[in-house]
């Protein structure tokens, strides 16, 4: 649950920034809880699954989201140009969140089944957050001296740091170590933590910078 809230909370983000690079600051309170509606809704289905033990109730969330992507679609057919880079992040992960849960709802207590699931929505969400570390880095760190400078000039360098601080997480991940969970899990949250803290634009000129807005 905690998962699927960041990463919907970093989809909702992307959705933000991209409005206002777009400049529809007037209509960011809509695009954040559509976003965060949208996203969320296949998820309270797999819950619903879970609660229930069948998919009986798919149909009620179908015309729930069928109701709210239609009044979305209207909204932004009467704008007069389309932010094709904010709707493109909400048709890529919101279908992709409908088809991870769905497959994890058909056997709701299926830890396969849930943690395929998982998987799936983690894949997105992690390409989206390399590709933000890049324009960021890059873009507010490439002149500067040290290996952060070095990092920052080149995707190529970029990919490799990215690998080379993978790595401890990976062998860890491939020795039955009786403290191996509780750490992972602890990194986590961590991650989740800091995450929340480090992307608030808002007081902090320099992020703003960086990320062009």
């Amino acid at each position: 649950g905690s998962s699927h809230y960041h990463i919907t909370n970093q989809h909702m983000g992307f959705v933000m920034l991209y409005g206002r690079k777009g400049q529809e600051r007037e209509h960011l309170t809509r695009d954040k809880y559509f976003a965060l509606a949208a996203l969320g809704m296949p998820f309270f289905f797999y819950l619903s699954a879970v609660v229930v033990g069948s998919t009986r109730l798919l149909p009620w969330f179908l015309i729930a989201a069928v109701i709210l992507t239609g009044w979305y679609v209207v909204l932004q057919s009467r704008l007069e140009k389309r932010n094709w880079p904010k709707l493109l992040v909400l048709i890529a992960f919101i279908p992709l969140q409908w088809l991870a849960w769905s497959y994890a709802a058909v056997e709701p207590y299926s830890p396969t089944r849930l943690l395929t699931a998982a998987l799936t929505i983690n894949i997105g969400h992690s390409l989206q957050y390399l590709r933000l570390m890049w324009f960021h880095n890059h873009n507010r760190y490439q002149d500067r001296s040290g290996v952060i400078g070095l990092i920052s000039r080149k995707w190529l360098y970029f990919f490799g740091a990215v690998v080379l601080l993978a790595l401890p997480s990976f062998i860890v991940g491939q020795r039955a170590l009786k403290w191996q969970a509780p750490f992972i899990m602890g990194f986590v949250m961590f991650h989740f933590v800091l995450d929340a803290k480090l992307w608030r634009v808002r007081g902090d000129a320099e992020l703003a910078r960086a990320l062009r807005l």
